[in-house]
């Protein structure tokens, strides 16, 4: 596949070429479509020229959304934890020039801002291993790569459903759920709260893939459900977990290929993959 980024057809649309649910219920292309003519039109008509946005929201689809349809107009965005508080992102917004979209509503946080377009890449916020908060920058192409190789990794293709998890706004969550389905184009599942056990069991997917964190695994093997089918792919990362843990979790999904996952946010952020033996 050629991925090619213009205003009229980039990403957004490559993105929003397959299957999107939310909560499990399938979104209709005419909503989708009408959802981003509202995006697409907040930002021509709010910047000028190209520029270096915070974006948050809510709603994860929106979010995704904002993220394909900026860089397509020649943005860099950088997408926030709606939890920050008022007061930490004051004070990040206070720190620098960039400007900021915010549940639809675009504020010019600097009126003489002079920062650089960044039209081949988006930006990420990460602690890394030195826990000082820092922004990475990561190219569009080594993102494409990136998720490719994940998702062959993990063996996603376009048969499967991801199931959000883990928070967009986060770099693995940027290449697993949003990358990765733009590459593939498998279908996306977008979910705003926590998915446990009762919830997935809910959910009416053939071949699902599930991100968890080890905090979401411990969680889960506390709960009483068993026996889920519909989910073939399982990948944890982000922290240790026990091997007895994993196994457990594993049988608990019916024996789905388990594997475990490590990223670096600044080396693309998916770095490595292994199965777990049966």
């Amino acid at each position: 596949m050629t991925f090619q980024k213009s205003a009229s057809s980039g990403f957004r649309h490559q993105f929003l070429e397959s299957s999107i649910y939310r909560e499990g219920q399938k979104c209709s292309p005419e909503a989708l479509k009408d959802e981003l003519v509202l995006i697409e039109n907040l930002i021509v008509n709010n910047f000028s020229a190209p520029q270096t946005c915070f974006v948050r929201d809510v709603d994860s689809l929106r979010l995704a959304l904002f993220f394909f349809t900026l860089i397509d107009l020649g943005h860099c965005p950088i997408l926030l934890d709606t939890e920050l508080s008022d007061y930490q992102l004051a004070s990040m917004v206070k720190s620098s020039k960039f400007s900021f979209i915010d549940q639809k509503k675009v504020k010019s946080l600097s009126a003489n801002n002079q920062d650089p377009a960044y039209p081949d890449c988006y930006a990420a916020l990460t602690s890394g291993t030195t826990s000082t908060p820092k922004l990475c920058y990561l190219s569009i192409e080594g993102a494409i790569k990136n998720a490719g190789s994940h998702a062959t990794s993990l063996g996603i293709t376009d048969k499967h459903t991801v199931i959000q998890s883990l928070p967009i706004n986060h770099s693995y969550g940027i290449v697993a759920y949003l990358w990765t389905k733009v590459v593939t184009g498998c279908g996306l599942d977008f979910n705003q709260n926590f998915l446990g056990l009762k919830t997935l069991a809910q959910k009416r997917f053939e071949d699902g893939a599930l991100h968890i964190s080890p905090a979401q695994l411990q969680f889960m093997l506390k709960e009483p459900e068993s026996g889920l089918s519909g989910i073939g792919i399982i990948s944890i990362g982000g922290g240790l977990a026990e091997s007895s843990d994993i196994l457990q979790l594993k049988e608990k999904f019916n024996g789905a290929k388990t594997y475990i996952t490590y990223g670096l946010t600044e080396a693309g952020p998916r770095v490595s993959t292994g199965e777990v033996a049966q």
